[in-house]
């Protein structure tokens, strides 16, 4: 197999969606499905695929590495998950070469006080990243530090693309863009977008 397109949902009644059995049952679900999809080289993930519990950490060891993986696209319905789990997952992933990840409303959670330079940069990030997607942008300063942190960290990264958030919510700026863009404008061959 090549390509997967994984739309992870698992149906119960809503009192049951905050028993722990749930959410144990939930992450060992996910884990498994992606277990079997260790050789795809495009991986698209919906959904439910990281719903965030306290047994999502405690089952990415249970992952093979996904050697042959080299475009991940995380869908913009994806639910919110943490930092931790998002770098774990890439962790993975050593040959990636795209991400597309949706940014706006909230959907990376922060599980920590320490920011991004708390968190293993995985392999992928420093040689192998070519092009960065981040959809739904709103300019807020963890948004602003998850760019920092791949711009400071992806050493081979050529395009580098931010679609911005339709969101009323939304409170970036194009002066703040500006400024994002010209800090790394010295980044060489990487050409960073705003659409």
């Amino acid at each position: 197999m090549l390509d997967a397109y994984i739309a992870f949902s698992i149906h119960f009644p809503f009192h049951y969606r905050t028993n722990s059995k749930y959410e144990e049952y939930v992450s060992h679900c996910a884990a498994v499905l992606l277990s079997g999809l260790a050789s795809v080289k495009s991986l698209t993930l919906s959904n439910d695929t990281f719903t965030e519990s306290p047994y999502v950490n405690d089952r990415f060891h249970l992952l093979p590495e996904f050697h042959n993986l080299t475009h991940l696209c995380l869908d913009s319905d994806i639910c919110s998950f943490s930092r931790t789990s998002f770098t774990k997952f890439l962790l993975k992933c050593p040959k990636l070469e795209v991400l597309v990840f949706p940014l706006g409303s909230g959907r990376l959670r922060h599980d920590d006080n320490h920011g991004w330079k708390s968190i293993p940069v995985p392999r992928c990030i420093k040689s192998s990243l070519k092009k960065l997607h981040i959809t739904d942008f709103c300019g807020y300063s963890w948004e602003i530090q998850f760019v920092e942190f791949f711009l400071e960290n992806a050493t081979v990264l050529e395009k580098f693309q931010i679609s911005l958030s339709c969101s009323p919510l939304s409170i970036y700026n194009w002066k703040n863009l500006a400024d994002l863009k010209n800090q790394f404008v010295g980044m060489g061959s990487c050409d960073i977008k705003f659409r």
